[in-house]
């Protein structure tokens, strides 16, 4: 870190993993006191993703060396009060920067923006991934490369481009990311926008979604007005992709299922 910014980097950003396997408050702890004296403009704190299935040599921990979820929240608690007594602001749902850093000022002035890479100020931007597994934004469409790093390596170096799948957005795909991206990155959904900008009734299209949220609004989570206006409270914060999954069309019960009616393979939110 010293000697990046003794090149000139102005910027520095850490990334962080709470739940890893066999750590502890006491580990984490540690991690956080050498990043913290390092003062990095930003921090991502990600959760651990137990994905076995496309990982495979995660393989060599067992679900026992995981700590509990109940550890996990301790970790993260603790982790979210030690970086704001330290002076960082907490953007959307992992991410956290320093005041004067552009990413707050999006924060303020509603311009905040998310892709696969994380909170960004860049909005309408073509994102081209490189490497196994990369997701590549253009144009409408998400294009992912080949997760095996020898079919990847294959295409490479014949010639070709190691594309697996891609998906191009439709009318209804934008919008509902519209959506889930206000959540994500405001916080808050207003009704009245998405119909301006999309048309359509926001209360009549997506009332299966909104009975979805009732559950949050009774944990104190989400607040929802009688215009269909969306609100995260502060607690609710700690569950903003819970809470934006309810309004993604290729999720069925949050992630419980794929909507195809197969089994679902995705890692813990929180």
């Amino acid at each position: 870190t010293e000697l990046v910014r003794a090149r000139g980097i102005e910027r520095v950003s850490f990334d962080l993993v709470y739940g890893l396997p066999h750590q502890t408050d006491v580990t984490m702890g540690r991690t956080l006191d050498a990043v913290l004296s390092l003062a990095p403009d930003r921090i991502a704190l990600y959760a651990y993703a137990h994905v076995t299935w496309v990982a495979k040599q995660q393989r060599g921990f067992e679900r026992g060396d995981l700590p509990s979820p109940e550890l996990r929240m301790a970790i993260l608690s603790t982790a979210i009060e030690r970086l704001s007594a330290a002076g960082y602001r907490a953007v959307g749902m992992d991410h956290f920067a320093r005041p004067e850093d552009e990413l707050c000022r999006a924060l303020d002035d509603g311009t905040l923006r998310r892709n696969f890479m994380g909170y960004t100020t860049q909005d309408g931007v073509d994102v081209v991934a490189f490497g196994p597994t990369a997701i590549s934004e253009l144009s409408g469409t998400y294009v992912q490369a080949e997760k095996d790093l020898a079919a990847w390596q294959d295409a490479v170096f014949a010639g070709r481009l190691a594309t697996a799948r891609g998906h191009r957005l439709t009318r209804e795909d934008e919008k509902r990311r519209a959506i889930i991206r206000d959540v994500m990155c405001r916080g808050a959904l207003r009704a009245a926008e998405i119909d301006a900008r999309f048309g359509g009734s926001f209360v009549r299209d997506f009332a299966p979604a909104l009975a979805r949220l009732e559950r949050f609004v009774d944990d104190g989570l989400v607040a929802v007005g009688p215009a269909g206006d969306v609100d995260v409270t502060p607690l609710g914060r700690l569950f903003l992709r819970n809470i934006a999954m309810v309004f993604d069309a290729y999720l069925d019960d949050f992630g419980d299922g794929a909507a195809d009616g197969k089994a679902g393979v995705f890692s813990q939110t929180v």
